[in-house]
């Protein structure tokens, strides 16, 4: 017996276009890209380019150039280009949280086999919010290491890296 899958493609146009705005105004936020929310939908809605690359018989190296190009056009619609390493910045994001959501989604999808889409949608944003807080973090740590010299008695050097201490966070 051969089990057929219905797509609907209204529920997958959505929920793609849901899916490309939560992750350009996860970069929006966590890069303070102060980018305009029209922005970030027009770019969303040329994301739904993508679905139609779906349907087109593409060899897997075609299709992965395509999306890497598809991705760049969208950063540069949501962000616009100020220089290289601007954009490169961007579209790393875009993939590194674009994989850290596909991979939660999967993840729930595995485990709560029940959910529906409505619930993913609702639960994405969460994530998002969670990575972007935890990305915050780790950058607010990296601000406190420096490089070290100590020397000892003319003769010997040590060079490392220290971890300043302010006793900012102390707690009682």
């Amino acid at each position: 017996m051969v089990k057929k899958m219905i797509i609907y493609i209204d529920l997958l146009i959505i929920i793609n276009f849901l899916f490309d705005f939560l992750l350009l105004l996860t970069i929006n936020i966590a890069l303070k890209r102060y980018s305009k929310i029209y922005r970030l939908v027009l770019a969303s809605i040329f994301g739904e380019l993508t679905l139609l690359s779906l349907w087109i018989p593409f060899s897997s190296i075609v299709f992965t150039i395509l999306k890497i190009i598809m991705g760049m056009i969208m950063v540069l619609i949501a962000f616009g280009y100020k220089n290289i390493k601007y954009t490169c910045y961007n579209v790393i994001y875009l993939y590194m949280t674009s994989v850290i959501l596909g991979g939660f989604v999967y993840y729930l999808n595995l485990e709560f086999t029940s959910l529906n889409y409505l619930i993913i949608l609702l639960i994405a944003p969460i994530i998002l919010y969670v990575f972007i807080k935890s990305m915050k973090v780790l950058k607010e740590i990296k601000n406190y290491y420096y490089k070290v010299k100590i020397v000892f008695h003319d003769t010997y050097e040590l060079n490392m890296t220290g971890f300043l201490d302010t006793g900012n966070k102390l707690i009682d």
